[in-house]
């Protein structure tokens, strides 16, 4: 019997993860995560609409074809840079797709505090210097 394709159902890990698969919150999460997509995705696809040139068009297919919140993560910046003028629309659709950018990827655009690991902005990191003059234990 070939053991290399049976899933690892012994690791405690595999067992919780079986466990929680079904609650409803999880389901909840799920269900909240693809609303959040489908309404970035709905206002990408309006963002690019409007635009009839051959970018437009390679844009409007991208966007279509997107997925996953990473694809449109990678779009952003070409769609925000389509997005050029300086009307009071051209500027209030951006401020949209920023709003919009911000709720997928909260951590995008500065706010480093929501991401566990990553200290705020202005706490001094330690130097290169402070690292090496640190003593170290010999190695047995």
């Amino acid at each position: 019997m070939d053991t290399t394709t049976l899933p690892d159902t012994g690791s405690d890990a595999a067992i919780v993860a079986t466990a929680l698969a079904g609650l409803p919150g999880d389901r909840l999460a799920r269900l909240a995560a693809r609303r959040a997509f489908v309404d970035l995705k709905t206002m990408f696809m309006r963002a690019v609409e409007p635009l009839q040139d051959r970018k437009g068009q390679w844009l409007q297919e991208k966007v279509r074809l997107a997925t996953d919140p990473m694809d449109l993560w990678l779009l952003r910046g070409p769609v925000l840079a389509a997005q050029s003028g300086n009307s009071a629309d051209a500027l209030a659709l951006r401020a949209e797709l920023y709003r919009a950018i911000d709720g997928v990827f909260p951590q995008a655009f500065g706010s480093s505090h929501l991401m566990p690991g990553v200290p705020p902005a202005g706490v001094p990191m330690p130097s290169l210097d402070a690292a090496r003059n640190t003593r170290q234990m010999p190695l047995r």
